[in-house]
């Protein structure tokens, strides 16, 4: 589901993106959200054709507020995307914020939320991508 409006700030108008997306996966939760809270160096073992890796650059894998960086290839072009994560253990999400890199020459600001929710026998994955699109 998408949601879309419009706000602005000043003489700046920007159109708010909202969605949002629950996919079943067939895994444990507790490995998919280990993936997602602190394992992000092994995204690349599983798609190296896109993401190329993912390291370290402020902080650790294990800490709220760490700051990790992507390089991935996009429409052919190697790009970088530089995240602050939030992670929150109770609810088991995790919070990817754009800190830096291409996403933000598009987004005012962009923000993607995962939360792992156990399922019999699966796991159900939800994600929230919150983006503040800039108008031309």
């Amino acid at each position: 589901m998408a949601l879309s409006s419009t706000a602005s700030r000043g003489d700046q108008n920007y159109q708010v993106e909202t969605l949002e997306e629950l996919v079943e996966i067939k895994a444990s939760a507790d490995k998919v959200y280990k993936v997602l809270s602190n394992q992000h160096h092994r995204i690349p073992e599983v798609a190296s054709d896109h993401i190329h890796e993912v390291v370290v650059h402020e902080g650790d894998w294990e800490t709220s507020g760490s700051v990790k960086v992507w390089k991935y290839t996009m429409d052919g072009k190697i790009e970088s995307f530089k995240e602050k994560v939030e992670i929150d253990e109770a609810n088991k999400s995790v919070s990817l914020t754009a800190v830096d890199g291409h996403v933000l020459e598009q987004y005012r600001s962009y923000k993607v939320t995962f939360q792992v929710i156990p399922k019999s026998g699966d796991t159900r994955e939800g994600a929230d991508v919150d983006a503040h699109l800039l108008k031309e």
